[in-house]
């Protein structure tokens, strides 16, 4: 038995090692699939990102609020100065991780084409408008290192201070 099992390793080895790889590099090439990403559409997910969701929508309404109303309900906030944790992570995920990531592979991509610099500004723009919303949230936020994770290696930014933003 044990022989057999020797004899049926020994030919399955050699059948791996002899198989054939001439134009297996070309055969697994996609021939529609996509293989660059134009910048246009990174800023275009970038701006749709910038839309907050409801939550953060509600969560924000009542510090801009200049009248305390005694209802409860979505001033809630406002008028007892509670912390609505559970709404946060919305507003990071929204914008840190969409339209900050977007917004800087857009303008990776079109730092150097001169024929779209208006592209480039424009990316700039959402992006800096991103780190506001962020900075105005949350205080202390990634910046200078921010969604570097692709293009520099950066998987873990230190945080920069809000005075420093």
């Amino acid at each position: 038995m044990k022989k057999i099992y020797h004899i049926i390793l020994l030919s399955l080895s050699m059948v791996i090692a002899s198989s054939c790889d001439d134009g297996f590099d070309e055969l697994n090439k996609s021939k529609t699939g996509a293989t660059a990403v134009d910048p246009i559409t990174t800023f275009n997910s970038a701006v749709i990102f910038c839309s907050p969701p409801a939550s953060t929508t509600v969560y924000e309404l009542g510090a801009v609020q200049q009248i305390i109303t005694s209802n409860s309900g979505i001033n809630l906030g406002a008028n007892y100065n509670q912390v609505n944790i559970n709404m946060t992570p919305g507003n990071w995920t929204n914008t840190f991780q969409n339209v900050i990531k977007y917004s800087a592979d857009a303008i990776a991509q079109t730092i150097e084409d001169p024929a779209r610099q208006n592209l480039y500004n424009m990316s700039r723009i959402i992006q800096q408008y991103g780190f506001m919303v962020l900075s105005d949230t949350y205080g202390d936020i990634p910046y200078t290192e921010a969604a570097k994770g692709y293009t520099d290696q950066v998987f873990l930014p230190i945080y920069d201070t809000q005075q420093a933003i």
